[in-house]
C-alpha cells in the first residue's frame, strides 16, 4: 500500500513538473489564433481562466516553418554551437583526461592541493569567472569572429 502510494505521489508530481513543457510543446503546433482563443481569458481581462486541449484543433506547423525555413540565421547559430561544443569537448579529453590520470597514479608534492583546487573550478558557478573570460576574449580579438 505504501509502495502504490509513493508511486501514484510521485506519478502526480511528474505530471505537474512535465505539463509546463508539454503546455508548450502543444501550443507550437496550434495556430495564433487558436492560442488566442485558449489563452484569451488570461491575456484579455485578467479575471478569467485558461483553458487548454493536449490536442490542438487544427495543427500547424507554422511556427516550426518560419523558424527553420525562413530565418537562415538560426542554422548559423546552431553549427557555432556544434563548434564550439566541440572544442570544449576535445579541449577536455586531452586536458582533463591526462589530468586525472596523474592525479590518480602518481604521488608528488602538493597533489592534494591540485586536486581541490580542480574541484573547486569544477564546481564554480559560471557566473563568477563570466567577466574574467569575456576580457580574456576580447583581449584576443575574438570577440563576435566566429561563425563569419
Amino acid at each position: 500500500m505504501k509502495k502504490k502510494l509513493l508511486v501514484v505521489t510521485f506519478s502526480v508530481l511528474a505530471f505537474l513538473f512535465c505539463y509546463p513543457c508539454l503546455f508548450m510543446l502543444v501550443g507550437s503546433f496550434m495556430s495564433s489564433h487558436e492560442i488566442q482563443a485558449h489563452l484569451a481569458g488570461v491575456l484579455g481581462t485578467g479575471n478569467q481562466y485558461a483553458d487548454w486541449s493536449l490536442f490542438p484543433k487544427e495543427p500547424s506547423f507554422r511556427f516550426y516553418i518560419a523558424l527553420l525555413i525562413d530565418s537562415p540565421e538560426v542554422f548559423t547559430m546552431f553549427w557555432n554551437s556544434v563548434k564550439i561544443t566541440g572544442m570544449v569537448l576535445l579541449g577536455q579529453v586531452f586536458v582533463g583526461i591526462p589530468a586525472a590520470w596523474g592525479l590518480a597514479r602518481y604521488r608528488f608534492p602538493f597533489r592534494k592541493v591540485l586536486f581541490v583546487l580542480y574541484v573547486i573550478l569544477m564546481v564554480m558557478p559560471f557566473q563568477v569567472m563570466m567577466l574574467a573570460e569575456y576580457l580574456t576574449i576580447k583581449k584576443l580579438g575574438l570577440l563576435d569572429t566566429f561563425g563569419r
